[in-house]
């Protein structure tokens, strides 16, 4: 049969976005925290999806002054896309726009 995706993960990284821009950066971590958890580096779609839901959590976590944490994640990612962390930082850090 057909394999399905779990979109679980998917709502679950709109719920990070929606608290993180509501300011409640501590459930807004959690979710990407979550959404990270259920999502995998099975296809190249959902990978990127993967990538892209830990660049927002780092976001999240600069914001909320846990910037170690931001750091490593930054750097786990740009070990598996260089090119993706290049664009972010050119884009100072920020998707979410949720500075400080």
């Amino acid at each position: 049969g057909e394999k399905r995706v779990d979109l679980v993960p998917f709502a679950t990284h709109a719920e990070g976005v929606r608290y993180a821009l509501q300011g409640n950066l501590d459930e807004a971590i959690a979710r990407f925290h979550e959404a990270d958890h259920g999502l995998t580096y099975i296809n190249a779609g959902l990978g990127i999806f993967k990538l892209q839901n830990r660049l927002m959590l780092a976001e999240t976590l600069r914001a909320a002054g846990r910037e170690k944490e931001a750091d490593k994640l930054v750097a786990e990612v740009r070990s598996v896309n260089k090119a993706m962390v290049a664009e972010f930082e050119e884009d100072g850090v920020e998707t979410l726009g949720l500075g400080r």
